[in-house]
């Protein structure tokens, strides 16, 4: 399915790098590292960026996790789920707020 909306790209890239950690490294350090970051924010750039900053606290943290985490993750298309945007009402859309 094509996606023409930014905002959705972003959330489902998001939410798609949570899971993939999740599978990889199920009830981590690491794993617990991102989805608090993630969760702290809503807006889904915000969000990407807490999800790099807690990457790297978690590495600075503990410098020797990056041999017990550094491995190819799969990106299984599978596990890729399709967020809903908030959709504006009428008027919300014609005045801008």
């Amino acid at each position: 399915r094509e996606i023409k909306d930014g905002k959705k790209l972003v959330r489902m890239w998001n939410q798609t790098i949570v899971d993939t950690v999740g599978i990889s490294f199920p009830n981590s350090d690491f794993h617990n590292a991102i989805t608090s970051n993630y969760i702290s924010k809503e807006e889904p750039l915000e969000q990407l960026i807490q999800i790099g900053k807690g990457i790297d606290s978690f590495f600075k943290q503990d410098p020797k996790a990056n041999k017990k985490y550094y491995k190819a993750m799969v990106l299984d298309k599978n596990i890729v789920k399709e967020v809903k945007t908030e959709s504006k009402g009428f008027f919300s859309k014609l005045f801008g707020k």
